[in-house]
């Protein structure tokens, strides 16, 4: 069932609502604007239904922190309030809401308008889902992660969390392609994809193709041992593989190499010049041996910056 979170300080409307809905969604409930945002962000809806004058923070300054987070800023927002006026409306409408509401409750219209708005918004979720998706490997592609190491630095600096990002480079893939050819090329980074994916125990690990050869790994609330963990474990699983390569100038077979960082960032470090780090880190690994990992925990708060040296 899709869900629906109501978000209003009136015991009586969210229980008037909740008859309404509850036969068709899974219905969450706030009593304000402030658990409103955190039950969002904690348990993403289809739909929020958010009332208007509520205690802590009114729907109006809800709704405007709900379109400035990434994870939050799609979610379609109906107002419900029993104020009159074109002006509110009009208001709703300049902040991002999808429809409004008034009261009292009529049971066919709000029904009618929750299911077009939740229809619309998993309908293009949809397809934007379908657009995230790099055909050949069956992965995220560089669209989808530009979206979520965005929204993933957002949340280690707001919840004061580690994260970390791996890049990923097969190793002489362009000697592979010239002699094994392109066809066999795909089936590689195909195989190594799959092996990748299997290696990511946890499901808020993100695992993006970045361009030709090369993919990124994100990982959430992940100290460097722990990113270093995965990190080992995808160059064993890829090694074990043994995809034969007998131009490679490392092995006689396919091998990869991976440049890391982790950081706890804060609002004055420059997400750019964390995933610069990492690039720097792989181009480590590639001219210190290949079919190995660089890592580097850097502190470069305070606009950027910091020790980019390889370790």
């Amino acid at each position: 069932m899709n869900k629906v979170l109501i978000v209003d300080d009136s015991v009586l409307n969210t229980k008037i609502l909740e008859s309404i809905l509850k036969d068709t969604y899974t219905v969450n409930i706030a009593y304000n604007g402030i658990d409103g945002i955190s039950k969002a962000l904690l348990d993403p809806p289809s739909l929020i239904l958010l009332d208007i004058i509520m205690p802590k923070m009114d729907g109006f300054e809800a709704i405007t922190k709900l379109k400035e987070l990434p994870e939050t800023k799609n979610i379609p927002v109906i107002f419900i309030t029993g104020l009159e006026g074109s002006e509110h409306e009009e208001k709703s409408f300049s902040l991002g809401a999808a429809d409004y509401i008034t009261r009292p409750f009529s049971p066919g219209i709000v029904k009618a308008r929750v299911g077009a708005h939740v229809k619309l918004f998993e309908y293009t979720k949809a397809i934007e889902n379908l657009a995230m998706y790099d055909g050949l490997t069956d992965t995220y592609n560089r669209r989808a992660y530009d979206q979520f190491i965005e929204a993933e630095w957002k949340r280690a600096i707001r919840d004061n969390t580690y994260i970390s990002i791996a890049m990923l480079d097969i190793d002489y893939f362009k000697q592979y392609n010239d002699n094994y050819g392109h066809l066999q090329g795909d089936e590689v980074l195909r195989t190594v994809s799959m092996a990748i994916k299997s290696s990511l125990i946890r499901s808020s690990d993100y695992f993006a193709r970045y361009g030709g050869e090369e993919f990124v790994f994100v990982m959430p609330s992940t100290d460097a041992a722990g990113a270093q963990v995965v990190i080992e474990r995808v160059i064993t699983a890829i090694n074990n593989l043994a995809i034969p390569h007998l131009y490679s100038e490392v092995a006689s077979h396919v091998t990869v190499s991976i440049g890391g960082a982790t950081i706890r960032p804060n609002q004055y470090d420059n997400i750019f010049d964390f995933v610069v780090l990492a690039d720097k880190m792989l181009y480590h690994s590639k001219h210190s041996g290949r079919n190995k990992s660089s890592w580097v925990n850097p502190s470069f708060s305070g606009g950027g910056g910091g020790d980019f040296s390889p370790p």
